[in-house]
């Protein structure tokens, strides 16, 4: 008994530091299986298995659907069969997401890699081992739900293009040839995703497994020759040398009841070699102790090994980690003021195999559970619906109960999954109990906005009456709108402008009143008292340009996660997140800081020049991951609005910590939980100019308001953003009238052979530097480069006459000039 309130109150520490108190997943950014090439040329062909090759459109139950990036024609059809192979094992529920990247692998010798895109505490989907951490595919499978959208994809693969690769389907080989069959490496890196792979790693001298201490589904399976479980923490303790001892002595093995029952083997061996290998480690068969046909899931691919059926070995520890599952599906009764003497209940069976229809039983409990009675379920249509009807001896009293059955592999599934702790409940008797309303309040509202949306999660045990909005600006007398429910229980209500009649200064103040449907009714008022009183965020007239060193301008910016500061070993002011920044710490939240200059800007026919200085020490995405892409994790962007907020748009490419390698490197220099603690220096600033013309979305006249946003995503977070000495002007008016140079751009007008002669002050002479050549609409036509110092030649021959602007881009800053090419 003290063992199990351990265990609860360790879950309970865990649903409140991940936030998993329903399906939530938790992103994941690691290789979770690595394919390595072996040495050898090894000539076999395992043909796919029966079931795929007697469906001859190849289509099973399963569905995979893949986005390709950087695939040929023929890549992608191999990509394509190796799918069609396990769609026609995997179970008819499945519906999962691949998203397939073919580029170059730095790392020498690896063929492919995978890795899931989140995991999900088996508590939160009724997974058959709840204490564990389940890949999403292998989740939403379980949960018998989607947990994420097709494009974030459930599993990420990535193949080497650089490889001697055999593209074709057939297992035809040439001999002596060298090549990798790239249907045998598709299908191994798929199961990874499917979630045959650990947890688990080690240092010099220290074991340990899990995400927070919490097992993968797989590392439960794993013992050790004495039939040790390594997650059994009575026998070993996680992040001590005796679990190192255990993962690298080379006798680990995967053991289960589907296992024994599908191979006739009691265990499988797997590969634990002496000298630990991140991805590679246990999470493969043993290479000399799996026998050929099953070798798919062994760590190395040799040449001219072809492998088209993951082998009973793979499928059976696959149907084990919960492939082979089966589903209890039951709507709870809920609570009643009725005075009732029995209740039904029911409950949907949904199993990949045989389960015993004599053992779908209903456990109960009147009084806690300090007693209980089992009732077994019967199915009237003798169908997979079953019911029993449970007697109600008295009133005011709360009913607890849950579920479950047993299938051929004698494993008994419950629901909940955590029936020792967490049980359906319904409390037969009269209603005390409030609704409850969840509801963020906004941190501002903009006095352009036309419309406000209000909305808010009510919920109750019997029923919602009704649910409304209490409102008024300032001081003013209040106005009540009423709130409807969507289909999911969210009530939303919009208030227009015309109702609010704000402006710049007010303040906003509201409260949520929610009443239930009880005979006398309960009432929950949001916030506990007083109301909620948001800021209403007013605009400065329209300016045709701006600078400022931050000295004494903190009315000219709203600011929400940023200030203008100047930190300890500063020189200068400058705007500033938090530092660090937060992160939400939660799956699937953000947060975005702003600061946003408060006076639109006119955009002038000649486009406008944005200059700063800057620091960005934000988390950096993945190696070559694009903006905009899930794998670019945090980011800065500079955004504009030419709707007064209504929308926004990047001016360019948002950018993290891989922008600068000193940034990166101080990033990456101290890394602490996978935070990094590493902090920001004014030797760490560089220049940023960036030019923005009509082509960018902005047409000439546009009032243009001009924000800097940190997207925050879950878990991770750095130092955070600094910007100094900030300028924006006109591009023409504003870079020609400031600098002086020597810069002589010459005959003009022209006929399009343009001589650019003279020296830059930032120069060393003879230096390159960038040029651009745009037309008058701001559309770039040439670029290149020129030597400081030494007359070159730009050739703009054959363009049609007219106005051009020749941008140089200097070190500190850009000179432009207008150049008039003549016929």
């Amino acid at each position: 008994m003290r063992r199990l309130f351990l265990l609860y109150l360790f879950l309970c520490f865990q649903f409140f530091h991940f936030g998993l108190h329903s399906q939530d997943l938790i992103p994941n950014k690691s290789v979770t299986g690595v394919c390595y090439a072996g040495s050898k040329t090894n000539r076999i062909f395992i043909p796919p298995p029966g079931k795929f090759l007697r469906n001859k459109d190849h289509k099973g139950g399963g569905s995979l659907t893949v986005y390709y990036s950087g695939f040929t024609a023929e890549s992608m059809a191999a990509f394509e069969y190796a799918v069609s192979i396990l769609e026609s094992v995997l179970p008819e529920d499945t519906r999962t997401t691949i998203l397939a990247y073919w580029q170059e692998i730095e790392t020498t010798g690896v063929l492919g890699n995978s890795s899931v895109t989140g995991i999900a505490g088996g508590w939160s989907i009724n997974a058959f081992r709840p204490f564990a951490f389940y890949p999403v595919a292998l989740a939403e499978k379980i949960a018998g739900t989607s947990l994420n959208s097709d494009l974030q994809g459930d599993i990420i693969i990535t193949l080497n293009s650089k490889t001697n690769w055999y593209l074709g389907t057939d297992g035809r080989i040439p001999a002596n040839s060298g090549k990798y069959d790239l249907v045998t490496v598709i299908l191994h890196e798929l199961c990874h995703g499917l979630g045959f792979f650990d947890s688990m790693d080690t240092d010099n001298n220290t074991g340990w497994y899990g995400f927070n201490s919490v097992p993968s589904v797989y590392d439960t399976f794993i013992e050790n020759i004495n039939a040790e479980f390594l997650t059994d923490t009575l026998k070993f303790r996680n992040n001590t040398p005796a679990l190192r001892q255990e993962m690298t002595g080379q006798k680990l093995y995967f053991q289960g009841p589907v296992i024994k029952a599908l191979t006739g083997e009691s265990r499988i061996k797997v590969f634990a070699p002496a000298t630990w290998d991140d991805g590679s480690s246990i999470s493969h068969l043993d290479e000399t102790a799996t026998l050929e046909p099953f070798t798919l899931m062994t760590p190395y691919i040799d040449k001219e090994e072809v492998i088209h059926d993951p082998g009973l070995y793979t499928s059976a520890i696959l149907g084990e980690l919960g492939w082979i599952n089966t589903r209890i599906i039951h709507v709870p009764a809920g609570d009643t003021e009725e005075s009732i003497s029995q209740v039904e209940l029911g409950v949907e069976i949904r199993s990949d195999t045989t389960y015993n229809r004599d053992k779908v039983a209903l456990v109960y409990s009147f009084d806690d559970f300090e007693s209980s009675d089992t009732l077994y379920m019967t199915s009237s249509n003798s169908d997979n619906k079953f019911s029993v009807v449970l007697p109600v001896t008295s009133y005011n009293r709360e009913l607890q109960y849950f579920f479950f059955t047993e299938d051929v592999f004698k494993r008994s599934f419950h629901l909940p999954s955590m029936y020792q702790m967490f049980r359906f409940k319904s409390f037969i008797g009269g209603d005390t109990i409030k609704p409850v309303i969840n509801h963020t309040p906004a941190e501002y509202y903009f006095e352009t906005e036309d419309t406000i949306r209000f909305a808010a999660e009510v919920s109750d045990n019997i029923g919602i009456d009704t649910v409304f909005l209490e409102y008024r600006v300032n001081d003013n007398i209040s106005s009540y709108a009423g709130m409807i429910a969507d289909s999911a229980g969210f009530y939303s209500v919009i208030l227009t402008s015309e109702m609010l009649n704000w402006a710049g200064g007010d303040s906003l103040k509201y409260r949520i009143i929610a009443k239930d449907s009880a005979g006398v009714s309960n009432i929950t008022i949001l916030p506990d008292s007083g109301y909620y009183s948001i800021g209403i965020e007013g605009f400065g007239s329209v300016i045709t340009s701006y600078s400022t060193d931050f000295s004494n301008s903190e009315s000219d910016f709203f600011f929400s996660g940023f200030n203008i500061t100047r930190p300890i070993g500063f020189l200068k002011s400058g705007i500033h997140t938090n530092h660090p920044y937060e992160s939400p710490e939660e799956a699937d939240k953000s947060f975005n800081f702003i600061a946003m200059l408060r006076n639109p800007l006119k955009f002038d026919q000649s486009g406008m020049l944005i200059e700063y200085n800057d620091i960005a020490l934000v988390e950096p995405g993945e190696t070559g991951a694009l903006f905009g892409t899930n794998d670019f994790y945090d980011y800065v962007v500079v955004e504009g609005s030419k709707d007064f907020g209504k929308t926004w748009q990047s001016l360019w490419d948002g950018y993290d910590a891989r922008y600068n390698a000193t940034w990166l490197k101080t990033y990456n220099s101290s890394v602490v939980d996978q935070n990094s603690t590493a902090v920001g220096k004014e030797s760490m600033f560089i220049h940023h100019s960036e030019y923005i013309t009509s082509s960018s979305g902005f047409d000439t006249g546009d009032t243009v308001l001009i924000r800097f946003r940190l997207y925050s995503d879950p878990f991770a977070h750095g130092w955070g953003w600094a910007i100094q000495e900030l300028k924006i002007n006109p591009l023409i008016d504003g870079i020609e009238k400031s600098f002086i140079e020597t810069l002589k751009l010459f005959p003009n007008p022209g006929k399009g052979l343009i001589r650019l002669s003279g020296r830059s002050s930032v120069l060393s002479n003879g230096e390159s530097v960038k040029y651009e050549v745009f037309n008058s609409s701001g559309v770039p036509l040439l670029k290149g480069l020129v030597s400081d110092g030494i007359e070159s030649v730009i050739n703009l021959t054959g363009y049609p006459s007219g106005l051009y602007i020749v941008v140089i881009y200097l070190d500190d800053r850009i000179r432009t000039f207008k150049y008039s090419l003549i016929e």
